[in-house]
């Protein structure tokens, strides 16, 4: 059975190591996955008389790239590895289910809604800001559930363990 790993342990074993790769995932995932949104804000700036960038989130768009975020992390945190189980599992998966289901609700319910007008016009600025906080939460959420598997993946767990173990014994003994 794998090992069950406190939160907070495990932050402290996280290397520079760790924060750099996953700094690195961050950087390619969110550059890469707003490609759309760059070159729409591109398309904007220079469209006679200027279009605001609510325009670019106005309809929930960044719901759609806090699912495509979240998904991704969900199976990285229920995944078991050998040795270790990803710290707080439950917590991880819950808000991440939780942020998921926001997601739909902010994107696909207001955008059906709409559609088969069982709702009127919706605030698009609002709409537009919680999509964005969504997606910065997601993306929060993401770059920790990576950081996470990346210690997961790259440290001698058998060895911290051991380690942590040998420092409990020595604690105990100092006791007596």
């Amino acid at each position: 059975m794998a090992e069950r790993l406190t939160f907070l342990w495990t932050l402290g074993q996280l290397k520079r190591d760790h924060l750099r790769d996953s700094a690195e995932w961050f950087l390619y995932t969110i550059v890469g996955s707003l490609v759309p949104v760059w070159g729409g804000a591109l398309l904007y700036s220079i469209a006679p008389g200027g279009v605001p960038w609510i325009r670019l989130a106005s309809h929930g768009e960044f719901a759609l790239y806090s699912a495509a975020l979240l998904a991704p992390a969900i199976y990285v945190t229920v995944t078991e590895q050998e040795d270790v189980s990803f710290p707080r599992r439950g917590l991880f998966v819950f808000v991440a289910v939780l942020f998921l289901l926001v997601s739909v609700l902010i994107f696909a319910g207001i955008t059906v809604l709409q559609h088969v007008k069982l709702i009127g016009p919706v605030e698009e600025k609002s709409v537009a800001l919680w999509s964005l906080f969504l997606f910065v939460v997601s993306a929060g959420l993401a770059f920790v559930v990576n950081l996470f598997d990346n210690l997961r993946r790259a440290a001698d767990i058998r060895g911290i363990i051991a380690q942590r173990q040998m420092t409990f014994e020595r604690q105990f003994d100092e006791l007596r």
